[in-house]
């Protein structure tokens, strides 16, 4: 078997280009995964430990945990989109690898060796060059957590982190990473495995399209203009290629489009937050009291007790506030800015993430849960500023709901800090802002990392396409460039088509990203508990366009040139022989 080897190995050397943004590939979802999973594992290990044995575990060590909960599904979805994507794309180059060396697999049988030694030592080769990826990606990621680590520290105020990686994880990122590409690439190998030698040394028959295939192709390439047609039939006939260049399009979209949602979600989260307000300070009673008291200055007493939300099968937590009066220190808003008054009797005003994640629309009718009693009651109203997992009553139905004798308080909004209430705990206008300042920073890191992340991908990707038809299409660039034609010439008929083709997927996969995109923000909002709006406008995709034919441009110039080396006289010769 080690000659099989020597020549599966020089035959991969020579394709340098495709192997490395494979090599790239890997390595980028090992490193996504592990930048993220090494701050958690640590730190997670020391937290848990902690709660099993009962120990004190401080409010923000409990924010710190839900975090790193979320962080692992962040995680988790790096390592699964990432590996897809590096799957496929080994897939696609190990499907024109073996269509590209039919002989020297019709030798290897030929000389007795079987399909299984042949499929051992691909999948041998490919695992060793995915687990390299795999060790880089480890170890990069390993040292870059210490980003992540210190914006836990400027979080949570917490300074005793540390890293780690549980070893279920670790073999979780292997079996995704390695043994995946391992598998990707044996696969195309099936269409070998009844094939005689004799076959594949007088060369594998072309696949031909039936006349359906046929049909469809010539009404698709009819639409185009006439300058694209025949490359556009020519490109029709390979639809794993044109799968390809969708895939890379949409993920590079989608990837774009939640960095940039995320950004502007942040931003609107802090605009909402602060809209309507006009308070200095937040006075939060530990106990009820009544009744109310004689206040100097613009204050207003509010009444505030934990609930739940039955609403289609789904138990909501949230926090209901009633007001003693309207006042101007807290106005309340709807999603069309206009000013809302106090809630009546048997009405209810939600916040804008129960109806945008669960579905609540306005006049429907809600079940509110308190000690296992069920108060229905219409929702009038869909708050735009209302505070995060906050729902608004009238103060007479939540005192009634909490079975509490009013006139009761345990919250107080004022401008001035009462001297009877100077030790309770109240929250500084200062703080408050300090605090969403904090999250919309962190919002915008991971923001800035989706960006990278979808810019490097997507790039690859659209390298990777457009290199592997290079390649198929080397025969044909020699049989043109002896007829006279030039760089330019050929790479309007082989290459050029890729750029209205790629502008047609952008087209046709941009409702479908958004969709995707929706989701996953909705997903995630869900299971982290923190609401992240999805926003997006006609700027951003006409930007998101523009940057994608920015880089098509620029892989085109690289081809440009690879077109043009060809036609000297020792790379025809080269290619020839």
């Amino acid at each position: 078997m080690s000659s099989v080897y020597k020549q599966i190995y020089k035959s991969l050397l020579y394709e340098k280009a495709a192997v490395s943004v494979l090599f790239f590939l890997s390595c980028l979802g090992s490193f996504m995964y592990f930048f993220v999973q090494v701050s958690i594992d640590g730190n997670l290990t020391h937290l848990t430990y902690k709660k099993a044995m009962a120990l004190t575990i401080n409010s923000s060590e409990k924010e710190f945990l839900i975090a790193l909960h979320s962080n692992q599904i962040l995680a988790t979805t790096f390592l699964i989109i990432l590996s897809l994507i590096a799957a496929f794309a080994f897939y696609m180059f190990y499907k024109k690898y073996y269509r590209n060396h039919i002989k020297e697999i019709g030798c290897y049988k030929a000389f007795g060796y079987s399909n299984k030694q042949i499929i051992v030592v691909v999948f041998f080769i490919t695992s060793s060059l995915s687990f390299i990826a795999f060790i880089v990606g480890f170890v990069l990621g390993w040292i870059c957590s210490d980003v992540l680590l210190q914006l836990y520290r400027s979080s949570f105020d917490i300074e005793l982190l540390q890293k780690g990686i549980f070893p279920s994880n670790l073999g979780l990122g292997f079996l995704f990473i390695v043994v995946l590409s391992g598998i990707m690439a044996i696969v195309p190998y099936y269409k070998f495995l009844k094939l005689e030698p004799s076959s594949l040394l007088r060369n594998f028959p072309e696949e031909h399209q039936n006349k359906w295939e046929v049909f469809i192709n010539h009404k698709l390439s009819y639409v185009a203009p006439v300058k694209y047609r025949s490359s556009l039939r020519m490109i029709l006939r390979k639809p794993f290629a044109v799968a390809l260049v969708f895939l890379s399009v949409s993920f590079f979209t989608v990837l774009w489009i939640i960095s940039i949602s995320l950004n502007l979600s942040s931003q609107y989260i802090y605009e909402t937050q602060t809209l309507g307000r006009s308070y200095k300070y937040d006075i939060q009673l530990e106990e009820y009291q009544q009744p109310y008291q004689s206040l100097k200055g613009d204050s207003n007493f509010y009444l505030n007790g934990k609930i739940g939300i039955s609403w289609r099968g789904n138990v909501i937590n949230q926090q209901a506030i009633g007001f003693h009066k309207k006042t101007n220190l807290f106005q309340l808003y709807t999603l069309d800015h206009k000013e809302l008054f106090l809630p009546k009797d048997k009405e209810v005003y939600i916040n804008e993430a129960l109806s945008e994640l669960y579905g609540i629309r306005q006049n429907d009718f809600i079940d509110i849960l308190v000690n296992n009693k069920n108060y229905k009651v219409k929702v009038a109203a869909i708050v735009k500023n209302a505070e995060i997992n906050t729902i608004y009553l009238s103060e007479t139905q939540l005192a009634s709901i909490l079975s509490l004798d009013e006139p009761i308080y345990n919250g107080i909004l004022s401008n001035t800090i009462p001297k009877e209430y100077q030790n309770e705990l109240i929250i500084t206008e200062k703080e408050r802002l300090a605090l969403l300042q904090k999250n919309n920073v962190s919002n915008r890191i991971s923001a800035v990392i989706n960006q990278l992340l979808g810019c490097v991908t997507g790039c690859l990707l659209l390298y990777l396409v457009i290199l592997l038809n290079f390649q198929e299409c080397t025969r044909n660039i020699l049989i043109l460039n002896m007829l006279g034609y030039t760089a330019k010439s050929i790479n309007k008929m082989l290459i050029s088509i890729y750029k209205p083709l790629m502008n047609v997927a952008f087209v046709i996969m941009l409702p479908l990203s958004i969709i995707v995109c929706q989701f996953i923000q909705k997903k995630l909002s869900i299971e982290t508990g923190d609401y992240i709006p999805f926003q997006t406008n006609l700027i951003i995709i006409v930007g998101i366009w523009l940057l994608l034919n920015l880089l098509y441009h620029l892989i085109q110039l690289r081809f440009n040139n690879k077109v043009a080396n060809i036609q000297t006289t020792e790379q025809t010769k080269k290619y020839i022989m």
